[in-house]
């Protein structure tokens, strides 16, 4: 019984495809506003951030990587239904594909916050958080389901059957007749 506990654990295990700093927190989860408040506080905090990618700049040397930041839900994916919370930079000292980092594609960053940096967005120089990438994902984008249409489709009609009268007198909830349920109207 037991070899089939363990196999069944690395299965598990096997099917998780994000890095530990993504997956957990760090212990003191602090945001890009807190930061920008207290840096001095902060130098050197492990951080997990993520949002959408506003643009890459890769130097001799580097990359930084602007970032619209969004809150992060329990995987780490970021929430782009909720409102951002300002902007971020990540420093990489490896070369990091504008072709990969797209703009907005959704990223989540783990690393250490260095300090703040100068940047220029339109006419304004602002001070914006920089991270030391240590690990990243990229999220994939979203698929929207299929829409579940009944099999009978024309000739079924909520509580009645291809004429007959139905064996269940309220209607079926998954009908598309069903009032809650309109996949035409998605």
């Amino acid at each position: 019984m037991k070899p089939i506990w363990i196999v069944g654990l690395l299965l598990i295990q096997a099917c998780s495809n994000l890095p530990v700093n993504i997956k957990t927190p760090p212990t003191v989860d602090i945001q890009p506003g807190q930061v920008s408040e207290q840096n001095k506080h902060y130098q050197n905090y492990p951080v997990r951030w993520g949002g959408t990618v506003i643009e890459v700049n890769n130097d001799a040397h580097e990359t930084v990587v602007q970032v619209m930041s969004y809150p992060l839900g329990y995987y780490g994916r970021p929430k782009l239904s909720q409102a951002a919370s300002g902007r971020f930079s990540v420093k990489s000292s490896g070369f990091l594909d504008p072709e990969i980092f797209k703009k907005d594609t959704e990223i989540t960053v783990a690393g250490s916050f260095i300090g703040m940096k100068m940047t220029k967005v339109d006419q304004r120089d602002i001070a914006i958080p920089l991270v030391d990438l240590a690990e990243y994902h990229i999220w994939p984008a979203y698929k929207p389901a299929p829409a579940y249409y009944h099999p009978y489709y024309p000739y079924y009609r909520g509580n009645y059957r291809y004429g007959f009268g139905s064996i269940h007198y309220g209607r079926y909830p998954y009908s598309p007749f069903y009032p809650t349920y309109r996949p035409w109207c998605d």
